[in-house]
């Protein structure tokens, strides 16, 4: 979370990662973050630093939550950065 998000230029936004292990009951799992493109960069706990204007995304894979979702990577959020207007 949060699922899609319009932040400005220099901004910072955390982000969260949260499953359920196979009887329901809430985990958190360790994953890894990265960001397409080119609009930031984000740390390992979650911290996304809007460097550039444009749209991209947040994405988290984790590799040993579950045998359905080994490996698998998933799309945490749709990110815009707004351009600071030129002066």
């Amino acid at each position: 979370s949060p699922r899609s998000l319009t932040c400005g230029l220099d901004s910072v936004v955390a982000f969260a990662a949260s499953g359920q292990d196979a009887y329901g009951n809430a985990v958190t799992p360790n994953v890894t973050w990265s960001v397409t493109g080119g609009i930031g960069t984000i740390t390992t706990g979650g911290l996304f630093h809007a460097t550039a204007g444009g749209s991209g995304r947040v994405l988290a894979a984790s590799g040993a939550v579950d045998c359905e979702t080994w490996g698998r990577e998933a799309e945490v959020s749709s990110v815009a950065v707004a351009q600071a207007p030129r002066i």
